[in-house]
This record gives C-alpha cells, sequence and structure tokens, in this order.
C-alpha cells in the first residue's frame, strides 16, 4: 500500500509518501454488505532539521506509525470483477524518534476516518483441491484499492503557525495486492 501524507512537516523530514506491508480481512455479510480491518506499519528515516528547516546532515531521525481501520462497505459481484466500497473509524499510532543526543522521542495517536474502494479481479481457474479441509482457499484474486484517511483534531485545538497541532496523518492510499478468498 503507498500513502501520500498530508502533513507537511513529516513530508520535509521523511518525504512525502511511503510503501508499505499491510493486511486487510474482509467478510462478507448478506445483502452485499461487508465488513473489513486493516492494520499497516511503516518505518521512515529522515534526516533532523535544524531551526531553519534545513537537513543539519549530521543527526538521523525515524517515524513509524501503524495505521488501523475498521470498515463497513458494499460489495458488487459484477461477474468478471467485484466491486468494494467501505467506510469506517480508523486510528494511527505514531512514534518518532527525533534524533537528539537526549534520546527523546514523541509518539501518541490519532483518531480518523477512512474511505477506501476498489476492484477485486479473479485469477485464472478456482482453487479447488481435494486435499483441503473446509474451510479452504477457493480462489486467488488481484486486490485494487484507492482511499482516503482523515484524521482528526481534538475539539477547541488552536493551530497558529508556530505551534502546529501535532503530526497529521491524513493520507491518499493507493494499492495493489493478492487476495486469497476462502
Amino acid at each position: 500500500m503507498g500513502e501520500a501524507v498530508r502533513d507537511e512537516a513529516i513530508g520535509r523530514v521523511y518525504g512525502g509518501a511511503s510503501l508499505a506491508g499491510e493486511v486487510a480481512l474482509s467478510a462478507g455479510l448478506p445483502f452485499g454488505i461487508e465488513a473489513g480491518l486493516l492494520v499497516g506499519y511503516r518505518r521512515l528515516a529522515g534526516s533532523a532539521l535544524t531551526a531553519e528547516g534545513a537537513p543539519d546532515g549530521t543527526s538521523s531521525t525515524w517515524l513509524w506509525y501503524a495505521p488501523v481501520a475498521a470498515t463497513v462497505g458494499y460489495g458488487y459481484d459484477m461477474g468478471t470483477v467485484d466491486l468494494f466500497a467501505g467506510l469506517g473509524p480508523s486510528y494511527v499510532v505514531w512514534a518518532e524518534d527525533p534524533g537528539t543526543q537526549a534520546g527523546v522521542g514523541y509518539s501518541g495517536g490519532k483518531i480518523g476516518l477512512l474511505l477506501e474502494g476498489g476492484a477485486r479481479v479473479p485469477l485464472g481457474r478456482p482453487l479447488t483441491d481435494i486435499r483441503y479441509e473446509p474451510p479452504s482457499p477457493t480462489a486467488a484474486e488481484l486486490v485494487l484499492t484507492a482511499g482516503w484517511r482523515g484524521t482528526f483534531r481534538r475539539r477547541g485545538d488552536e493551530c497558529p503557525d508556530t505551534n502546529p497541532c501535532g503530526l497529521d496523518f491524513s493520507a491518499l492510499r493507493v494499492g495493489a495486492g493478492l487476495g486469497v478468498r476462502f
């Protein structure tokens, strides 16, 4: 899954976009309704900045974050492809080591909302084999997704330019992966 994070500070220090692994589970419910769970992990390396905002060249810094989301959506079988869309709450847990000699790090979490949609394309013939006992894999599929994760601020937070309200993990998300259907 690739993400382009909206936060300018993350973009300056770590780059604006990253690729990382993510695991998504979804379950079909009656009437085309689907429930999903997504868990990801990213670790980004960067260079500490001077007070003027330029890389200092002497200190390295890192940021890791783990986005988690639960979605409820709708899936539509079009015969050769399944389309799906979902919406649900998300939470991003993060920690940063600013690379200072004091070793003081920062961490936290951000609540948000994930909107995601995509397509599942079956690959070849169904995976059926008498060696497997139910539940066994029945099909492999290519999964293409795109979405947006927005994170929220606490009510009443004021964000002057000199003291921003912390990191913003809102992101445009695009991905492709291999799915196994049971």
